[in-house]
């Protein structure tokens, strides 16, 4: 049964259902046992530095955490976005990158791709 998110839904409502959603797509990418980068979601450079920082904010505990949580505890590669786009020539406008931006995250793709290995790990108790 497809899941309509509207506005008058709990915000947190809508969190966990992104959640479960994404969880059920990693693991069907995983069970393909192919090598899986994910990416979390860059934050918004709105103008007004207020808004910006609730953007980042809500994108930070609602949305970025659960994607790299699900990716960490499958052993999976990240690409964090917030970390890659974090200056201001790297957005066209407040939500999409710029040519520049997106070119630093074509190159974070095409190192995935072939196989150059990451400057972080995680170490899990599994």
């Amino acid at each position: 049964m497809p899941h309509v998110i509207l506005l008058g839904d709990s915000i947190f409502d809508n969190a966990a259902y992104i959640s479960s959603r994404y969880e059920a797509m990693l693991d069907e990418l995983t069970s393909a046992g192919l090598p899986t980068a994910v990416c979390t979601i860059y934050e918004p450079r709105f103008p007004d530095e207020g808004r910006r920082k609730l953007a980042a904010t809500a994108l930070g505990a609602l949305i970025n955490d659960k994607i790299t949580r699900h990716a960490f505890s499958r052993g999976l590669n990240l690409i964090d976005l917030r970390l890659l786009c974090k200056e201001d020539a790297d957005f066209a406008n407040a939500i999409e990158p710029s040519a520049y931006g997106g070119e630093k995250i074509s190159k974070a793709i095409s190192k995935f791709i072939v196989g150059a290995t990451g400057s972080s790990s995680v170490f899990l108790d599994r």
